[in-house]
C-alpha cells in the first residue's frame, strides 16, 4: 500500500496507517492462554516427601500423580493423588539416584511411560547425565513397595562435555523427542535428545532460548531459574517453573516447541509461595498444571488454564 501526504492528512495519521499496512500482513504470535491464580488444593504430608522436585501425571489412572525426591533418596517414584495423598511407592531396581530432578509421563505405543531425570548437577562435576523410562506400573493391593526393572536408560552430555545441572525435563513422545533447560545458562536455552537411543553417549542439541513475558527482560535480577518444564498432552502449552512465577506458553497447530517458547508468554506468581518450587506438571487433560515445593508439608498449588486456548 502507498501512502502520501496530503491535505487534511496529518503526517502522524500517515505514520500510523503505514504501520497498519505494515502489519497486515505478519503472522501475529499466538494470544497467551488465559489463567487463574494458583489455589492450594492439596499438601505433601507423607514424611518420605520431604524434598520433591518433579511431579507428572498418571497417563494410566485418573488423578494419580507420580513425585520424587531430590538427591538423598533412593531410585523411588511415590504415587499421590491431587490432595497430596500417598497411594504406592515403586523402586526402580538397578539404577542409580544421583540427583533426581524433573519426571515426564507420556503415552507410546499404546504404553504409559514414566521418564526420570538424573540431570541434577549443583556442583558442576558430572560429566554425563542420565534418563530413565520404566512402563507406568500399576501399584499392589495390599499398599506394599513395588520393584521394577527400567525399560531403558540414555546417557546424554551437553556440547564440549560441559557441566550444567538441569532440573527442567519434558517429553514430547509424538516428535520421539525429550527437552531440557539447564538451570544457569543465560539465557535459558531449549536442548533436545532423541526419546530413545543405543548405548552410547548422545550430545543434547541446542535449539532454541525461551523468550520472557512481554515487558520484561531476562537480564533483569532477579534471573528466572528454570526449575521444571513440561508440555500438555494436547500439545498446545508449554510451561516453565521458576522460584517465583510460572511461564505459560501457549503453541499454534505445526508450530515447533522452540518456536513457541519463543513467543512471550503468560506469567503466573507462585502464590501462595512454595519453599524451593522444583516440581510442576500438566494434569493429563491439559487443562490445568499442579505445582509442588521441596520441604516437608509443601502445599500442592492447582492453576487454571482456560481448555479454549
Amino acid at each position: 500500500m502507498n501512502v502520501r501526504a496530503g491535505r487534511g492528512m496529518p503526517v502522524a495519521r500517515i505514520a500510523a496507517v503505514a504501520l497498519a499496512a505494515a502489519c497486515l500482513g505478519a503472522a501475529a504470535p499466538p494470544a497467551a492462554p488465559p489463567v487463574a491464580l494458583p489455589a492450594v488444593v492439596g499438601r505433601l504430608g507423607d514424611a518420605r516427601l520431604i524434598e520433591v522436585s518433579g511431579i507428572a501425571a498418571s497417563r494410566r489412572v485418573a488423578g494419580r500423580w507420580w513425585v520424587h525426591n531430590d538427591s538423598g533418596d533412593g531410585p523411588y517414584l511415590y504415587a499421590i493423588d491431587a490432595s497430596g495423598a500417598l497411594q504406592g511407592v515403586v523402586q526402580i531396581d538397578g539404577v542409580l539416584a544421583l540427583d533426581w530432578e524433573d519426571i515426564a509421563s507420556f503415552t507410546r505405543d499404546g504404553k504409559a511411560w514414566l521418564l526420570v531425570a538424573d540431570s541434577g548437577d549443583n556442583l558442576g562435576l558430572r560429566p554425563e547425565y542420565e534418563l530413565i523410562a520404566i512402563e507406568e506400573p500399576a501399584l499392589p493391593e495390599d499398599g506394599s513397595t513395588l520393584h521394577v526393572q527400567a525399560a531403558w536408560q540414555l546417557r546424554y552430555r551437553y556440547p564440549g562435555g560441559a557441566p550444567h545441572d538441569t532440573e527442567a525435563m519434558a517429553v514430547d513422545a509424538a516428535e520421539g523427542n525429550v527437552y531440557l533447560m539447564p538451570k544457569f545458562v543465560e539465557p535459558p536455552t531449549l536442548y533436545r535428545l532423541p526419546l530413545r537411543a543405543g548405548h552410547a553417549i548422545v550430545e543434547a542439541q541446542a535449539v532454541g532460548t525461551l523468550a520472557p513475558p512481554a515487558g520484561t527482560s531476562l537480564t533483569q535480577a532477579p534471573k528466572f531459574r528454570p526449575t521444571a518444564l513440561d508440555f500438555s498432552a494436547d500439545g498446545r502449552h508449554a510451561a516453565v517453573l521458576g522460584y517465583r512465577s510460572v511461564w505459560i506458553y501457549p503453541r499454534k497447530a505445526g508450530e515447533s516447541w522452540p518456536n513457541a517458547l519463543a513467543h512471550a508468554p503468560r506469567r503466573v506468581a507462585v502464590s501462595p509461595p512454595l519453599r524451593q518450587p522444583e516440581a510442576l506438571g500438566f494434569a493429563a487433560d491439559s487443562r490445568s498444571l499442579l505445582l509442588g515445593g521441596e520441604g516437608t508439608g509443601q502445599p500442592l498449588l492447582r492453576v487454571a488454564i482456560d481448555p479454549a486456548h
